[in-house]
């Protein structure tokens, strides 16, 4: 203010570059916009880029966040195919025992001779005698 009078300068909007008197706000600072422009101020190239620049650091963040989980499954599911290779090694054990088992029984009631108890006839059957078979293929190619 000078003199206590308002300044009536014309200057340009930076808005729409029309040639606007100047207009003070409540605290007598010049506004950067005209009466007519500063209801959409957002449209200046200013406001439109830091929008852009916001925008692109929300995206950023968002993207490294995607990222952070996929690496997480990522990991994850590096876990669990380990686990599945252990817990197939640890089935693979417990049916060889299984079939070396069947096969010694299988073997120990041939060479019993023709004495039949019920645990020859529990042995000699045909479920115990495959498994028997099967082990002593797959012992023999190591393929357990």
């Amino acid at each position: 203010m000078r003199d206590g009078r308002r300044s009536a300068a014309v200057r340009a909007c930076v808005c729409c570059n029309l040639p606007q008197p100047s207009r003070l706000d409540q605290f007598d600072v010049t506004a950067a916009n005209c009466e007519e422009c500063k209801n959409h101020n957002g449209d200046t190239p200013q406001k439109r880029l830091a929008r852009a620049e916001t925008h692109e650091r929300i995206l950023r963040e968002r993207l490294e966040a995607c990222r952070a989980s996929e690496a997480a499954a990522q990991a994850s599911l590096r876990r669990a195919e380990q686990e599945i290779q252990q817990q197939k090694g640890r089935v693979a054990a417990a049916l060889g025992s299984r079939g070396s088992l069947a096969a010694e029984l299988v073997a120990a009631v041939e060479r019993s001779g023709h004495h039949r108890c019920e645990v020859q006839t529990l042995v000699l059957a045909p479920r115990v005698r495959d498994w028997a078979k099967l082990f002593q293929q797959r012992e023999s190619t190591d393929d357990w």
